[in-house]
């Protein structure tokens, strides 16, 4: 059952208010473990099972002080993540690796304001 939130990393969740609208995706993802082409010109596929999931999303223009606790959240190059599984309807677990999280500042009049921030999980 849905409890408010889509993701928590490492045990903090991060609002739904800071992620901005429309980019938050959860999605299974497969390798491919050998392509060709027939005789006949067709191209043929064989895709490991998609057990592992990628989750996306893009932290919203922030302060300073929203970017402190954000960034203590992903700590470490792997974390662990609680999300929801849009397939399964339901929450699920799993260790994920974090892409770099590359932080800009938007402006600096009267304190520092953080622009978006993409993130992107992969699961381990």
């Amino acid at each position: 059952m849905y409890q408010g939130y889509r993701i928590k990393v490492n045990g903090t969740i991060i609002d739904n208010m800071m992620i901005k609208r429309g980019t938050y995706y959860s999605v299974p993802t497969t390798r491919v473990l050998s392509s060709y082409y027939d005789a006949a010109g067709g191209f043929h596929e064989e895709l490991s099972p998609a057990k592992k999931m990628e989750i996306g999303f893009t932290i919203r223009e922030h302060s300073a002080e929203e970017h402190t606790a954000i960034m203590s959240a992903f700590s470490g190059r792997n974390v662990s993540v609680e999300y929801w599984n849009d397939t399964t309807g339901e929450y699920k677990m799993g260790v994920f690796r974090v892409d770099d999280l590359k932080a800009s500042h938007k402006h600096t009049a009267g304190g520092i304001r953080y622009g978006d921030i993409p993130v992107k999980l992969k699961e381990n």
